[in-house]
């Protein structure tokens, strides 16, 4: 498991309702992958954290390498909308890395 260091969120604005083009930066600690489930709850931690309101649901396909530059395309679920997502590995140094969330601007198709 991984525990959370700090979160930077980055100058963006969003509403709590409004998750669109959304983007956040977290920094935790943890070996050589972020599992699936431990990267669904820091999205859904990061961006409760920056709007004040927590996405119904996070889904990611898999678990992702730490290794700088890998990324992942997820799925956000808010109020029936359904929106792309994508963490990057931005930075990593021993074991402490950092990800970037990024929402998509619009829901996606049903």
């Amino acid at each position: 498991m991984f525990r959370s260091v700090r979160v930077a969120v980055l100058p963006v604005l969003c509403a709590g309702i409004a998750l669109g083009g959304c983007s956040s930066k977290v920094t935790m600690t943890s070996g050589s992958t972020i599992s699936k489930g431990s990267l669904e709850q820091g999205i859904s931690d990061a961006l409760r954290k920056r709007t004040g309101d927590k996405p119904d649901a996070v889904t990611c396909p898999e678990s992702i390498t730490v290794r700088v530059g890998e990324n992942i395309r997820c799925e956000l679920t808010r109020g029936g909308a359904r929106y792309g997502v994508t963490a990057a590995i931005t930075s990593k140094k021993n074991t402490t890395y950092t990800y970037a969330i990024q929402v998509d601007d619009q829901p996606t198709r049903s």
